[in-house]
């Protein structure tokens, strides 16, 4: 019995297009001159090749399907958001805009965390976590 063994599946070029636009963003720290050329000219070129495979997709009618729910889940968040923003409205209305400012904030779950392994930590270890990772990245 001779099996057929079925070829393999190209990807139409998306190892071309993701090498490119890795290629043109690495330019950012080598040439920011070619890398503000470039990037646009990647963007024009990626977004023709996606609108011209649009009309080949096979997958319309479960894409359509599935954009009902999708939508009406971000009508959902929207409406939450929205309900969110009225009460956060009505609360500092009600109650004035510094009813807080003499509270110090509670720490989140993880501060709590932290602030309890201080002790059992050993003390390079707990002085790494406590450094201001932030103001290092920033400046």
């Amino acid at each position: 019995m001779r099996r057929w063994v079925s070829p393999p599946k190209t990807t139409a070029g998306l190892g071309l297009a993701a090498i490119s636009y890795v290629v043109v963003d690495y330019l950012r720290h080598l040439s920011p001159t070619w890398h503000e050329r470039l990037q646009p000219a990647l963007w024009s070129i990626l977004a023709l090749i996606a609108v011209s495979r649009v009309p080949f997709y096979k997958h319309w009618s479960s894409e359509f399907r599935a954009a009902i729910p999708f939508v009406a889940s971000m009508l959902f968040m929207l409406t939450c958001l929205l309900f969110e923003a009225l009460s956060v409205r009505f609360v500092t209305a009600v109650l004035g805009l510094d009813w807080h400012s003499d509270t110090s904030p509670l720490p989140d779950t993880g501060q709590w965390l932290l602030l309890s392994l201080n002790e059992k930590l050993p003390e390079t270890l707990v002085e790494i976590l406590r450094a201001q990772i932030l103001d290092c990245i920033i400046s």
